[in-house]
């Protein structure tokens, strides 16, 4: 299927195959000590690779010393492919019945697809969000094997691995894209030179808010991964917005996911270090336009802004960076099926922690 044909509700069931390899157990050797800084950059390709039209990176110190961790060894064949996600995880994520896109106009084909529960129904519904996609690969990192990996493949087969896990236990999920797509439809002026535009990068942002509040969500996490300027770059962080209403319970499902996911991680040895949870004000960087830049936070978890945001996301969200891809160690492990299913694992147990019915988490 090519790659920039979006996965279809029969491609959803029917797809099977693949040739994702879990990284074998790593050796004895370890990875040197080194100091942590974040570059987030979604809409952005490095090593080399031009940047997109519409790219945000932001620089700054974790506080936090690296960890000694092991070097997994690469697959035979060099480590897989990330051009677009294993077939087997996509009928995977799809197996069970397929609830359809959610019908709206402002969504691309293959956009804004319910998965109903196989478990027994908690009547409560997860928005996952596959970050970059179509036009916008996001960040190109490298892998030990010396494969190329794009983070929009990573961050769909990633969301693809968690959505049987939380349909398993009885929740809706609803994702905003099943192939290399938009989730928003592109129209005059979205694109310049095949890549996004300000315009068009904002339509395809607010366009997955709207997805993800058509479903009546009740929680949003939004899949990326990470980007450095340099090997000393690595880590997990996740962002979360702290000025909309619910923004307490936004940070107790962002400290969840960062806590979860490491751990998760981690408990295969792999040492990932800590960068913590942050707001997406603190997180930000080079804007994508003079309207970005003014508005300062992030589309998909901020608030609304007259004349730029008028439909923000309305429920409990973040956005998490488990790996640097920039970092051949981790972005092996993201390229990894064994990678992809802690991550998958950490955001599902944190989820349902998250969602359980206590004071804490009531409306």
């Amino acid at each position: 299927m090519p790659d920039s044909e979006p996965l279809s509700l029969v491609s959803l069931r029917e797809a099977g195959g693949g040739d994702s390899v879990p990284p074998p157990p790593p050796p004895d050797e370890p990875r040197p000590q080194r100091s942590l800084r974040r570059l987030w950059w979604p809409g952005a390709a490095v090593a080399g690779v031009t940047l997109l039209a519409g790219a945000v990176f932001v620089l700054a110190p974790s506080g936090r010393p690296a960890l000694g961790r092991p070097r997994p060894a690469v697959s035979p064949s060099g480590g897989p492919s990330a051009a677009r996600p294993a077939p087997a995880a996509v009928a995977e994520a799809a197996s069970g019945p397929i609830g359809g896109p959610i019908p709206d106009a402002r969504f691309a084909p293959g956009a804004c697809v319910v998965l109903p529960p196989t478990g027994a129904d908690r009547h409560q519904t997860v928005f996952l969000d596959p970050g970059h996609g179509g036009p916008d690969p996001g960040t190109i990192g490298i892998t030990e094997g010396g494969h190329a990996v794009d983070e929009s493949a990573l961050t769909l087969s990633t969301a693809l691995a968690a959505a049987p896990l939380l349909r398993g236990q009885g929740y809706r999920v609803v994702l905003s894209r099943t192939g290399n797509s938009t989730v928003g439809v592109m129209g005059a002026g979205d694109l310049l030179s095949g890549t996004f535009t300000g315009q068009g990068a904002l339509k395809d942002l607010t366009a997955r808010a709207a997805c993800a509040n058509l479903a009546r969500a009740a929680a949003l996490v939004s899949i990326h991964y990470n980007a450095g300027g340099s090997p000393a770059n690595a880590g997990m962080v996740t962002i979360y917005d702290d000025v909309r209403p619910f923004s307490a319970r936004s940070l107790r499902l962002a400290s969840l996911l960062q806590t979860e996911i490491l751990a998760s991680m981690n408990g295969r040895g792999w040492g990932i270090p800590d960068s913590g949870v942050r707001n997406d004000a603190s997180a930000g960087g080079t804007a994508i336009d003079a309207a970005d830049r003014a508005y300062g936070r992030l589309v998909l978890l901020g608030p609304a802004a007259e004349g730029y945001l008028a439909t923000p996301s309305e429920m409990p969200g973040a956005v998490v960076e488990p790996l640097f891809i920039t970092d051949p160690f981790e972005a092996s492990i993201a390229a990894g099926a064994a990678g992809q299913q802690a991550i998958a694992a950490g955001i599902v147990r944190a989820v349902d922690t998250f969602l359980q019915p206590t004071p804490s988490n009531a409306p």
